[in-house]
Parts: structure tokens; sequence; C-alpha cells
């Protein structure tokens, strides 16, 4: 939750810079997942359990008194009304890139936890080689997510997101690697690693275009992006992190009792293949709306009325 709420207010404060802000979060949070379990592990070995515990509790408390130093910036709605949260809610259009963030969420958080069995059983190495290859995941990632971040704020969105929705798919194919590859794929810890990297650069790249995309969405169709509106909004992508986290991880723990692990991802790969699908749909629809939302502006309501003549 002190995630949500992290990308939630530095997505208020810098309007102008939603997709580097929203990536130095997750390139926090990522950092955290990566380093909390060695840190973990030294306390609780080398001094003690309890002290595992209270190191990062007692930091956690340090930073909630610093919270009281810091200059508090009011992020809250100041003026106008955005549309009803019904609407927003009931809008395909802006919803859709909030559930594609979600998905590559599920993605990622698929193969988590049953990765130590497969490499235990595939490989003969396990927890710590598949530690290891999640860390590189992560690390990919926490490398690439600042400076995609960067580019998404200054260039075109839409673009980042197509490129993801064709590499992407087609790298989930290679994790297990799918039974249709064939001999063409050979399992070994080198492809998972080099396939595991690949994953980790292309999630910023479907998940971070998706606040921006829908705030422009928003703003096509009802002119005006209202603090209000912006809220919302707002909130509804941060969900998507958590909510894909949980079907990703419940995902796996069903379809791995009844799959090997290639079969599973293979059949996420599938899945991921028609999520693009869908999205080439989605920016269709975009595309349509821009050119309607265009032409409305250049049409005027009424026609000039004539010079009255005395």
């Amino acid at each position: 939750s002190s995630g949500i709420n992290a990308e939630y207010g530095t997505a208020k404060m810098f309007p102008d810079n939603i997709a580097l802000t929203t990536a130095i979060v997750e390139t926090s949070l990522n950092m955290a997942i990566a380093a909390s379990p060695y840190i973990g592990a030294a306390l609780y070995e080398n001094v003690s359990f309890l002290v595992a515990f209270l190191v990062p509790g007692a930091a956690i408390f340090l930073l909630f008194l610093g919270s009281f130093v810091v200059k508090d910036v009011d992020c809250r709605k100041t003026t106008g009304e955005g549309n009803s949260t019904r609407a927003i809610l009931l809008d395909p259009l802006l919803i859709f890139p909030a559930w594609h963030c979600a998905f590559s969420q599920i993605l990622l958080n698929f193969y988590i936890p049953i990765l130590a069995a497969y490499t235990e059983a595939t490989f003969n190495r396990g927890a710590v080689f598949a530690g290891i290859c999640l860390l590189i995941n992560t690390a990919g990632i926490i490398v690439t997510s600042p400076f995609l971040g960067y580019l998404m704020d200054r260039f075109n969105p839409y673009i980042f997101l197509i490129v993801a929705s064709v590499t992407l798919p087609i790298t989930y194919l290679f994790v297990g690697p799918s039974p249709v590859l064939g001999d063409f794929v050979t399992a070994s810890p080198t492809q998972l690693i080099i396939v595991l990297a690949l994953i980790g650069f292309e999630i910023p790249l479907a998940c971070y275009p998706s606040l921006i995309i829908m705030n422009d969405i928003y703003k096509m169709r009802y002119k005006k992006l209202t603090p209000s509106a912006q809220n919302l909004i707002t909130s509804i992508y941060c969900s998507s992190f958590p909510v894909g986290a949980f079907i990703g991880v419940v995902s796996a723990g069903l379809l791995s009792r009844l799959m090997t692990f290639g079969q599973s991802t293979q059949v996420m790969g599938f899945l991921a293949i028609l999520q693009s699908l869908f999205v080439f749909l989605f920016l269709f629809l975009v595309r349509r709306l821009k050119t309607s939302a265009t032409t409305e502006e250049r049409t005027p309501l009424l026609k000039d009325a004539p010079s009255s003549v005395y």
C-alpha cells in the first residue's frame, strides 16, 4: 500500500513527468524486493531472528518521524468536478490501459512461486539459483525503468505500448520454453536468465505508459482533466499493480497442479498474444476517438448568423 500511495502522490505532484516518477517509485520498490531477502537472511544468520524484524521496523519508524519534517504538499482536489465515478469505471477505453498494466503484472508474478521447483527439477539447481534468476529479472526493471519513464514523458507513449505488445508475448513463450517451439530452443540456465532479463526490460514498456494514456483518453472525451477525475484515474492505475500480482500468483498455483512449467508458461504466452490483439483493437478505437474529437473542435456548434440589415 505504501508503494501505491507513493505512485499516487508523485503522479499528482509532477503531472508533466508521470511516467518518470512512476518508474522511480517502481524502481525503489523492486530494489527493496530484491535486497530484502538477503538483508533479512544476513541479520537472521549473523545476529538473531528478533533483530531481523527490529531493523526494518526501526527504519520504518524513523521514516514515519521524518514525514513530520518534510514540507507537506497538498495533492487533494482543489477546483472543478469531473465526470461521475460510474462514468469513468464504465468507460472501456479508460479502463483498458489499467487492465493491460494488471495483465503485465500477472505475467511478471506468474513464474515467481513456481520457478524454484522448476529449476530444481530441470537443472538440479534449487532456490538459490531461482533467486539469482529473479534478481536478474528485477535488475532489468530497476536499470531500465527510470530511462524508459523519462522517454515516455517526452515521446508518444502509445509507441512504447505497441513495442511491448509485440515483444512481451514472444519473449514469454521462451520462458518454459514453450513446447510449440520444439527443438528450436532448449531449456538451460543461460536461456532462462536471458529470457527473464528481457522480460524485466519489457514489463516497464507495458506498464508505465498506461497512466499517461488514461489521462489522454479522458481529455479527448471530456476536453479537460479535472482534479477529481485525475484522482480517480490515478487510483485505478495504481490498483492494477496489486490486482495483477494477486492474479498472477493464484494462476501459477492453479496451473502448476495441472501442467508442467513449460506448458503453463505457454498458456500465459498465448493469453499474452490474445491480449496484444486487444491492444491493437484498443489503439484503433483510440484513433477513431481522437479523429472524432478533432472534428468536433473544428466544427462550430452554430453557423455564423448573418449580419442584421437595418
